[in-house]
């Protein structure tokens, strides 16, 4: 199966997250990272031309310093005004190029940033659930706030890329055509400095993945503890994180500063190398002054150059220095983010399921997140449109998995799962999610208003529709009481409400989407009895007519379903009303005898069912 996303000119992904060419081989990484600057082609040209503009303007500075030395020698005041004047106008056309190429290269490399956040992003939107099971938030906003720019600002280096080979190959040529004598003796510097340079970017690469490893476990540890600061308040552990924050960020810098020690030895190193040289130009080619052999002016230009190789070569090394790490930040981004592929896809024909009734077929399904460790195992049951299905068992049975399969959060190992007669895996992921609303126990609320976080599903819904479903939540009159009613700010997680309010507001959203198939998630647990009561009675409503999956939790909601269906080790052992079930004396039977004793009742406000839950 194929994604029927389509490719943007801009990203070099295809469906599955890999990156290939027009004739389907593997790009490169460094291939790849260009290609996200391939739609800015006339920015790079314009900022090429510039930086070959600035390059040969550095260049053409030599001979009109030969001009100003002879003009002293030979006191020719007219001609050496005229070369001076020449030195500043070469001077004001190189800024110029320079601020050419600063400016198309910078807009560039924000350009290719937005790209790379942008495909990084809407790649973790299409992620299957499995993925962010085992990965921490912390890494992924790494990846986009510490990863991308180390890539972007390399970008930036394009512009020293085509200007220092000019001038330090353009050097070379000179300095030959000036003296091949003093050439010799004074070249022997660039094989030092390329071992050199060999030397010490060998381990840059794995260097950068270290350092930006620390760095997303210091995001990870910020966001864990803020988002939790309650938590750690509440069991005095304060120290504890500052201790643990600290050993990170301490981390991170014993690696950025390994990277340091050994890109900064290249600078001093070469610096040296080229004072040997220059040296010994300035020995030898004073000797050959002194006897007639060489010019004032070709010495003080042969010098000049020298410096210019230098400064050139030293630019090549340190882009080399930049490239390692840009390899170590793009292995990140590309084989931990762009390259997971998407577990579940929509077919290349998939079909909008229409509007259903609500009958959902489990058929003989099995599913394991990991290979030959089932997590479900022969699932065949029908849910009949209006119908409410509980789901009972404990812990790790498998009751959120199967509820989780519906809206393909995953996709099953085996069978297949049928919503009024189609193959969920045959229509389009937004049609099929887009009939069925979800209330968990844990609710997520977005810290924008209340009438935000209410029209959440439905962005285009009239504020009177926001209230009317806001009234059949029992969340009106709270929501009224707040200081600016449906327009206040919930905060963060929706910090600032009850986890009744929060689960009220949780069903008003879920009832805007008016939704045929609806999934509760032990959606009243830990509420008090009175926040329970309003939310029960917001349920009873959202229920009403529409085919329900009740994962278990209070007995008023077991006793009142259709069917209720055991789950033991992944497996439906046992199926039937609260009254057939308990008649059977088996497994439901103990978990009701084990939450109230041999021949008690039970009440809408009782405790859970699910002992082991």
């Amino acid at each position: 199966m194929t994604s029927t996303t389509q490719q943007k000119p801009a990203s070099p992904l295809d469906g599955a997250g890999a990156a290939t060419s027009s004739d389907g081989r593997k790009l490169s990484q460094q291939a790849r990272l260009f290609s996200y600057a391939l739609p800015d082609i006339r920015i790079i040209v314009i900022g090429g031309l510039c930086a070959v503009g600035q390059a040969v303007a550095s260049m053409s500075i030599i001979p009109l310093l030969g001009k100003v030395i002879d003009g002293l020698m030979k006191a020719n005041t007219a001609w050496l005004l005229f070369a001076c004047v020449g030195v500043v106008l070469v001077y004001v056309i190189r800024g110029l190029f320079t601020w050419g190429q600063v400016v198309c290269f910078s807009e560039l490399s924000q350009r290719i940033s937005v790209r790379l956040k942008s495909d990084i992003y809407n790649h973790l939107q299409k992620l299957s659930l499995s993925f962010f099971d085992g990965e921490q938030t912390g890494n992924l906003i790494s990846t986009i706030s510490n990863d991308v720019p180390v890539l972007t600002g390399g970008i930036i280096s394009l512009k020293d890329m085509l200007s220092a080979p000019i001038v330090a190959i353009g050097g070379i040529v000179i300095v030959f055509y000036i003296s091949t004598k003093l050439t010799l003796l004074t070249i022997f510097g660039l094989p030092v400095i390329v071992m050199l340079l060999n030397a010490i970017t060998k381990k840059l690469r794995s260097i950068s993945i270290e350092t930006q490893n620390r760095l997303a476990d210091l995001t990870t540890t910020t966001e864990e503890t803020l988002g939790g600061v309650r938590l750690v308040r509440a069991f005095v552990a304060e120290d504890r994180e500052i201790q643990r924050f600290s050993g990170q960020v301490n981390a991170a810098k014993m690696w950025f500063m390994k990277g340091v020690y050994r890109s900064a030895a290249l600078q001093p190193v070469g610096d040296l190398v080229g004072a040997i040289a220059i040296a010994i130009a300035i020995f030898v080619g004073g000797h050959e002054v002194t006897s007639k052999q060489l010019s004032v002016e070709y010495l003080g230009m042969f010098v000049y150059t020298l410096e210019k190789i230098r400064t050139g070569v030293s630019t090549m090394s340190n882009i080399m220095v930049t490239w390692r790490t840009l390899q170590g930040a793009a292995d990140r981004v590309f084989k931990h983010v762009l390259d997971v592929p998407t577990q579940v896809m929509e077919k290349a024909d998939a079909i909008a399921l229409p509007k259903v009734q609500g009958e959902v077929r489990f058929d003989h399904v099995d599913f394991e997140y990991l290979a030959g460790h089932p997590v479900l195992c022969d699932i065949d049951f029908t849910m009949h449109p209006g119908n409410v299905v509980a789901i009972v068992g404990e812990s790790g049975s498998g009751k959120s998995t199967l509820s989780d399969l519906i809206p393909r959060f995953y996709d099953p190992t085996a069978g297949r799962i049928l919503v009024d007669g189609y193959d969920i895996r045959d229509v389009t992921l937004a049609s099929l999610r887009r009939q069925i609303g979800i209330v968990d126990q844990v609710t997520n609320l977005f810290g924008g208003t209340v009438r935000e976080n209410i029209a959440y599903g439905r962005p285009d819904a009239t504020a009177g529709q926001v209230e009317a479903a806001a009234r059949y939540a029992n969340a009106h009159d709270f929501i009224m009481q707040m200081p600016s009613g449906y327009d206040t700010i919930v905060g963060q997680r929706g910090v600032q409400l009850s986890g009744g309010q929060r689960q009220r507001l949780a069903i008003a959203r879920a009832l805007l989407t008016d939704p045929r198939i609806l999934i509760l998630d032990e959606a009243t647990s830990s509420l008090d009895s009175t926040s329970e009561q309003l939310v029960q009675e917001a349920l009873d409503k959202l229920m009403h007519g529409r085919t329900t999956l009740v994962i278990a939790h209070r007995l008023s909601t077991i006793v009142k379903a259709d069917r209720i269906l055991v789950l033991h080790k992944g497996t439906i052992v046992e199926a039937g009303t609260h009254a057939e079930l308990l008649a059977l004396h088996g497994r439901y039977a103990y978990l009701h005898e084990t939450q109230y004793g041999v021949g008690e009742t039970t009440s809408s406000g009782d405790a859970p069912l699910d002992a082991q839950a």
